[in-house]
C-alpha cells in the first residue's frame, strides 16, 4: 500500500473491503478492494475444526476463493486495462484495472474511481424528483435500462459473463454512461467451468446458461427498480407496450438476444415521446 492514501472505506463484501484512495504519484482517486486470505483460511480451518467439513473441503474452498480473486484481476487485465487501454470504449461500461499487488498475505485489487449514484440510488432520485405520471421519468427508467444492456453486451461480446448484476453493482455517471463493478463472480465463456455457478457439462449448453444468467439477474433488476418507483403494479404505467413481456422474456429459458432488448426498449421510448 506504500504507493497510496487511503482516504475511506466505502464498501465491504464478502470477499473483502473497498476503500476509496489516492494514488501518490499521479494524485488520482482510486479503487481499492482488499482481500483478506488470511481471514478467509481461519474461517474455513474453523469449519473443518468444528466438523462441519472434511479437510479435503476445506482445502477446496481454500482453493476456490483465491481463484475468484486471481480470476477477478484477470478478467480486469483484459476487458480494460489502464496501463494498456486499446479500446477505450470499455470505460463507458466498465471501471479499468491500474494494479493488483500482495502484502501481508492480503491481495489488492486497484482500479480507476467511478464517481456516481449506484443504480438503486439513481432509482430513488428519479422517483423524489419526477411524478409517476411524468414521460419524462418513463424516458429516464428506459434510457438506463438501454444503457445496462449495452454494457452487458459489451462484456458478452468480448466473451465474459458478470453473474453478479445488481442495482449496487451499477454506477450511473453524470455522462449517463451505466458502468457494470465488482467483477469478482465473472468468468470467461471461453473456459469449462465456472467458479461459482454448477453449469451444464458440455461447451454449448455452458456459453448459453452462463449468458441467460445475466439475463436472468437483468430481468430481476429491472423488474425490482420498477417496483420502487411505481410499486407491485409498475406495468400499468406502461400500458400500450410489451415491456411487461419483454421484462418476463428475460428471465425465461430462451430469452431474447441482448440487440433485440435494446431494439425492443428503443421502440418504446419513441411511443412515449410522441
Amino acid at each position: 500500500m506504500d504507493n497510496y492514501n487511503i482516504i475511506k472505506e466505502i464498501g465491504k463484501g464478502s470477499y473483502g473491503i473497498v476503500y476509496l484512495a489516492k494514488s501518490k504519484k499521479s494524485e488520482r482517486e482510486v479503487i481499492i478492494k482488499e482481500v483478506d486470505l488470511t481471514s478467509r483460511i481461519e474461517k474455513e480451518k474453523s469449519k473443518f475444526m468444528s466438523g462441519t467439513m472434511t479437510e479435503n473441503q476445506m482445502n477446496q474452498n481454500i482453493k476456490k476463493f483465491q481463484d475468484i480473486v486471481y480470476n477477478e484481476i484477470s478478467v480486469l487485465q483484459k476487458l480494460c486495462n489502464c496501463l494498456e487501454l486499446q479500446d477505450k470504449k470499455c470505460l463507458e461500461h466498465m471501471s479499468c484495472f491500474i494494479d493488483s499487488f500482495k502484502d501481508q498475505n492480503k491481495i489488492y485489487i486497484v482500479q480507476n474511481y467511478i464517481e456516481g449514484l449506484t443504480y438503486s440510488q439513481f432509482a430513488k432520485y428519479l422517483k423524489t424528483n419526477y411524478k409517476k405520471e411524468d414521460k419524462t421519468l418513463k424516458i429516464f427508467l428506459l434510457k438506463s435500462m438501454i444503457g445496462i444492456t449495452k454494457s452487458v453486451k459489451y462484456i458478452h461480446d468480448r466473451g465474459v459473463v458478470h453473474l453478479d448484476i445488481h442495482d449496487e453493482n451499477i454506477i450511473v455517471e453524470s455522462s449517463n454512461n451505466f458502468i457494470l463493478i465488482d467483477f469478482g463472480q465473472a468468468c470467461f465463456l471461453e473456459e469449462k467451468y465456472c467458479l461459482s455457478y454448477h453449469t451444464p457439462t458440455t461447451e454449448k449448453h455452458l456459453i448459453k446458461f452462463l449468458k441467460r444468467v445475466d439475463l436472468d439477474l437483468m430481468g430481476d433488476m429491472f423488474q425490482s427498480i420498477l417496483t420502487i418507483i411505481y410499486g407491485r403494479h409498475w406495468y400499468r404505467f406502461f400500458l400500450g407496450t410489451d415491456l411487461e413481456e419483454l421484462l418476463d422474456s428475460l428471465i425465461t429459458d430462451e430469452p431474447p438476444s441482448l440487440d433485440e432488448v435494446i431494439d425492443r426498449l428503443e421502440y418504446i421510448i419513441k411511443r412515449f415521446s410522441t
